[in-house]
């Protein structure tokens, strides 16, 4: 016996199942071009109006025409069929960026498995208990401490979940990793210094750097300040339409032109680094800074209880990185500067030695970081430590 669905609740499961993608998601789509994006945001208006439309219940042959429309996959989106599945797949709701960069380092490197669900189900947990919490809550004190609170908890999951991954991928791994995350994890917390932990830099590679940074935010102090000003212009409640429409254009045009220069400030920054400086840079995690990169991964193992063994293992672990460290000398610029000054044309040798030691350390405790986690560890402690360190039963 066949049981038939009403023709308005076939219309609702089928609308249901039509929804291809989030707006949100757009933004988080890799390497797409700005007219890509613009297709798509189109794209998605239009299959809103088609929503409404089926709500009202239309004509059969008007609803079957315009869900074969809504359903009609990459056409018009100027996407392939790659693209289009990455799009429809990425994750929706709470936390949506994470999860979908901890989905895009899990492609490419299928054992963080266990690493990724851990990070997952923490972050969840946290954000469910935030909402919970924040629910008929009025105090507008007691509501930004609970935003600050669990706000702090959900950075932390994160910064130690990418840790471990630098540590566990491949530079190659996490290059490729890379090139799927969305605009925002792409992008490189603390560049200026990121550039100046690089391997083989020069000392006119450092300046040129420096320079490209000051000039670029000189340039954009006025913009800055305009963004700034009209933020605090929009928020007059008794803004005339017209008034508040001419704001949002200054707006705009202001974050064009800083967004123009930025691009490039890009542009230069390739062009002065290297290929194999790129590539070093491409294999760097997002969420961590350089100083965070080159923190002593054996005091993070000892977060977690530890076995006698695995507390030996550590502290001969410490003892060979200090003598290797200890052989790594970096040139005195103060005495430097002092016996040769500091305008001469060896200070420039010497500033290239030391950009060479840096870069030597970063290597080093990139490797220390390797065997910590992947070896001395249990995969269960590396997860424990990720949720929740010094908890750990």
């Amino acid at each position: 016996m066949r049981f038939l669905l009403p023709a308005p609740l076939l219309l609702m499961v089928a609308l249901a199942a039509a929804q291809d993608f989030a707006r949100e998601s757009i933004e988080m789509m890799p390497g797409l071009r700005p007219e890509q994006r613009q297709a798509l945001h189109r794209l998605y208006g239009r299959q809103e109006q088609i929503e409404r439309r089926l709500k009202e219940n239309p004509p059969k042959e008007e609803a079957d025409r315009l869900l074969a429309e809504r359903s009609g996959g990459p056409g018009g989106s100027g996407l392939d069929e790659s693209q289009w599945k990455r799009l429809t797949s990425m994750p929706r709701g709470p936390l949506r960026e994470e999860r979908y960069a901890h989905m895009a380092a899990l492609e490419v490197v299928p054992a963080l498995e266990r690493m990724v669900a851990a990070a997952d189900a923490a972050q969840a947990v946290v954000a469910a208990q935030r909402e919970q919490l924040l629910k008929g809550l009025e105090d507008q004190v007691m509501r930004a401490r609970v935003e600050s609170t669990c706000g702090e908890q959900l950075r932390g999951i994160e910064r130690r979940f990418w840790r471990v991954a630098w540590h566990l991928m491949t530079p190659d791994e996490m290059r490729r990793a890379r090139e799927l995350f969305s605009p925002r994890y792409a992008q490189y917390p603390d560049l200026p210094q990121q550039l100046q932990t690089l391997p083989g830099l020069t000392a006119s590679q450092s300046q040129r750097i420096r320079s490209l940074f000051t000039e670029t935010e000189s340039e954009n102090a006025a913009d800055q300040a305009e963004v700034r000003r009209i933020a605090v212009a929009l928020r007059d409640p008794a803004l005339k339409p017209e008034d508040r429409n001419a704001l949002n254009r200054a707006n705009g045009a202001a974050y064009g032109r800083m967004g123009e220069r930025n691009n490039a400030l890009t542009e230069a920054l390739r062009a002065t680094l290297t290929g194999e400086q790129r590539d070093a840079l491409h294999a760097r995690p997002p969420y961590l800074n350089p100083g965070e990169l080159q923190q002593l991964p054996w005091q993070f193992a000892r977060e977690v209880r530890l076995s006698p063994e695995q507390d030996a293992r550590l502290k001969q672990i410490e003892q060979e990185s200090n003598a290797a460290r200890g052989g790594i000398k970096a040139p005195d610029m103060g005495m430097m500067m002092q016996e040769i000054g500091a305008e001469s044309p060896q200070m420039m040798a010497v500033e290239t030695a030391r950009q060479g030691v840096r870069a030597q350390v970063f290597d080093h405790f990139r490797e220390v970081g390797r065997v910590v986690f992947g070896e001395v560890l249990t995969p269960a402690q590396v997860c424990d430590w990720i949720v929740a360190p010094g908890v750990s039963p």
